[in-house]
């Protein structure tokens, strides 16, 4: 999945208006919302039409999706120093 499609679905979690106010024309945005309507089943078609934005909504797998992914924990970065000197 990619940090467009990752992006896009925690704004459907955590926000009540739909993702860039139904404006999907740029072509990633607009492939990512059709593959979570009809392939994954991640988000739900809502309304609009003539002349209307379309709207959606995460489906309960998308949350479920979304609460499983944020539940992961964060890798944790170790930094390693390297040695100067000869011990």
């Amino acid at each position: 999945m990619t940090p467009l499609q990752l992006s896009i679905l925690i704004h459907y979690r955590g926000a009540a208006r739909d993702y860039r106010e139904g404006d999907f024309s740029a072509p990633a945005v607009r492939e990512a919302i059709n593959e979570f309507v009809e392939h994954s089943k991640l988000l739900e078609y809502t309304g609009g039409g003539a002349g209307v934005n379309a709207t959606y909504k995460l489906s309960a797998r998308g949350e479920a999706f979304v609460d499983g992914l944020c539940a992961l924990p964060l890798p944790e970065q170790v930094w390693v120093m390297p040695k100067l000197g000869g011990g």
